[in-house]
């Protein structure tokens, strides 16, 4: 759908700070080299500093008006732009490669045809999001976290402004702002992990967190010839994250619990808190779990570098008995120190476990969110190994895994990942690898890949990133110049999976099937199928049955 519109539509907002001036040329000079038909005029928001580049015709506005919110620094900038549209990008979202403008256009055509949609966001978050009519992109479900972000992204400018109403930081805006597009009808879109990158950047890789430098960038720089002293600034280390400003901000317990029933119970086993959200203080957890025995998972946050003190894990059996558990008695992926569990790695997590076999009626978690958290205990906790899960517990825990795959709620966000890898007899490389260009979702689906690229033998499917996710109904047919459609039958079809009647279970670190083709040289193969996540109860019994017998 590529149509300029003319570069009058659309706008360039650059949020930055006198602190932060240092980064302006760095900046601009891989701005130049990976974007330099850029046909968006630039604007760089700071507060007192001017600035002037030699290839850009840069129009600085600074913040008369003294604003000390971010927030507010931002809208006033917004009221001198007169585009209809902007595009924000943050002054440490580096270009690593050249940027497609005409994904930008097609963006802008499709904001013009739709008042609706809020923001295009340049970057991948599999986080609450359907498929959209967009290709590409994919659609932020209406009551996801964290629609609203500082990634780089196209913004409807009105829009933009009015998520900018109150006074907040950066990293408040993020959290509250999200929460406040749950009551309006704005749409907000993602690129997909799969599209071809209208911007080439990685915030994750490149730039600064918590002021300092993520050591990545010293490479990018070098390799484009850019001088920076990074001593100044010092290179940020991932184990302070529990004191870094940013991180704080975002930070609350919006908890969640995954009780062990042996697939027995027809619920969702994934359970909310019945708490409201917690960003810092006491919290008391209270989840019913009627008939739960031998683990339990606790998922306090979808974030993580915070300290929880004084936990207290009570729980009341069907015989009424009870019993309680403190921290020093449970496992997962946090530092115990001086009583206090410090969650400093993703997926923070506990798995809790009962001192006896009796069946469970409830649970009451509670304890206190130190956030922030004491920066000199964060720097000794960090010094001490995670409690992890000792080998004894595995069978345990991963009996689990069956009740997270029949959760509409923790399989939501399940996408596959596809692309068929060829083999022209030299085994399977990734250079001959056809990328599927669309995510896919569970449900009916039908992929197709061309081949043009000599005479293949044989193909790897690579399915998905993640397993516990099963396909039935496949076909695989293969497809040849002169005209034949052969349908393959499972004696052609292999793989590290689970056959069970007319589904393939995948359950292993190994999400693929590998292909065999009955003559070399096809030009095309198809699969279709439907895609099982989260999986039928019925059909995990089975499987749970098989597993316990094997």
């Amino acid at each position: 759908m590529t149509s300029n519109f003319g570069n009058q539509d659309c706008s360039i907002l650059i949020s930055s700070c006198d602190a932060y001036s240092d980064l302006w040329d760095s900046f601009f000079s891989l701005f130049r080299k990976f974007w330099p038909d850029n046909p968006f005029e630039i604007y760089l928001s700071a507060e007192t500093k001017n600035y002037q580049n030699k290839y850009f015709d840069i129009h600085v506005i600074n913040d008369r008006e003294g604003n000390k919110f971010w927030s507010r620094r931002i809208v006033y900038t917004l009221s001198k732009i007169k585009t209809k549209y902007v595009i924000l990008i943050l002054d440490d979202f580096y270009l690593y490669d050249a940027v497609n403008t005409a994904s930008i256009f097609d963006c802008i055509g499709y904001m013009r045809l739709n008042p609706q949609v809020a923001s295009f966001t340049f970057f991948p978050i599999s986080l609450d999001t359907v498929e959209s009519s967009y290709p590409g992109w994919e659609l932020r479900r209406k009551e996801g976290k964290f629609k609203v972000l500082s990634i780089l992204a196209l913004w409807n400018k009105e829009i933009l402004t009015e998520y900018l109403s109150a006074d907040e930081n950066i990293w408040e805006w993020e959290a509250n702002a999200s929460k406040r597009s749950n009551y309006r009808d704005d749409e907000f879109f993602v690129e997909s992990s799969n599209a071809t990158k209208t911007f080439p950047y990685d915030f994750r890789k490149y730039g600064l967190l918590g002021g300092k430098w993520l050591k990545d960038t010293a490479g990018l720089f070098s390799d484009n010839g850019i001088h920076m002293d990074f001593s100044i600034r010092g290179y940020y280390d991932e184990n302070s994250r529990a004191s870094s400003t940013s991180i704080i901000s975002s930070i609350e317990l919006d908890s969640s619990l995954i009780p062990y029933y042996a697939l027995t119970k027809d619920v969702d086993p994934c359970m909310r808190s019945s708490y409201p959200i917690v960003k810092k203080g006491k919290f008391r957890q209270y989840y019913e779990i009627d008939g739960a025995r031998k683990v339990i998972r606790w998922e306090p946050s979808c974030q993580y570098g915070f300290v929880v003190g004084g936990f207290k894990c009570t729980i009341v059996y069907q015989n009424n008995k009870k019993s309680i558990i403190r921290a020093k008695d449970i496992i997962g992926n946090y530092i115990y120190f001086k009583r206090k569990m410090f969650f400093t790695i993703p997926d923070p997590y506990i798995y809790i476990l009962p001192k006896t076999d009796d069946l469970i009626s409830s649970l009451c978690i509670e304890g206190v969110l130190l956030n922030p958290p004491n920066p000199k205990a964060v720097d000794e906790a960090i010094k001490y190994p995670v409690v992890g899960v000792p080998e004894i517990y595995s069978a345990i825990v991963q009996k689990l895994f069956f009740e997270f795959l029949i959760s509409p709620e923790k399989m939501f966000v399940f996408r596959t990942n596809s692309k068929l890898v060829l083999d022209f007899g030299d085994e399977y490389c990734e250079s001959n690898a056809i990328q599927d260009v669309k995510k896919r979702h569970a449900g009916p689906f039908r992929q197709e890949y061309k081949i043009d690229c000599g005479a293949a033998i044989a193909a790897r499917w690579d399915i998905a990133d993640v397993n516990g996710f099963a396909i039935q109904n496949l076909k695989v047919c293969v497809d040849y110049a002169d005209g034949r459609n052969i349908e393959l039958g499972h004696q052609d079809i292999s793989g590290e999976y689970i056959r069970h009647e007319d589904c393939y279970v995948f359950m292993s670190l190994s999400q693929s099937i590998g292909i065999s083709f009955p003559e070399a040289g096809p030009k095309a193969i198809s699969l279709t199928g439907n895609l099982l996540c989260p999986m039928p109860k019925e059909l995990l019994q089975e499987i749970y049955r098989w597993d316990l017998n094997n």
